[in-house]
């Protein structure tokens, strides 16, 4: 599902940042993002680190100008109370 979402927002001539679990995966689609013409970047990190998160912000909006929009859909779980949450 995640690469489908890179595939339509490149197709709209938007910018993307790539980060995936799977690191080759996130190249290999920044890669074709960058063959239709758009400024991509690739990012390997778990998405439930939220200090990776944290760290990886400055490097995208330095790269790509800013965010726009966010797509998260990685399939994780996360066990808290929602007063727990952050």
């Amino acid at each position: 599902m995640g690469r489908a979402i890179v595939d339509l927002w490149v197709a709209e001539g938007g910018h993307v940042a790539v980060i995936d679990i799977d690191k080759q995966a996130a190249e290999s689609a920044a890669k074709a993002a960058v063959d239709r013409g758009v400024k991509a970047m690739a990012i390997g990190l778990n998405v439930t680190d939220l200090e990776a998160i944290k760290a990886m912000e400055p490097a995208v909006v330095a790269e790509l100008g800013g965010i726009d929009a966010l797509f998260n859909v990685a399939g994780t779980n996360l066990f808290k109370d929602v007063e727990e949450s952050e």
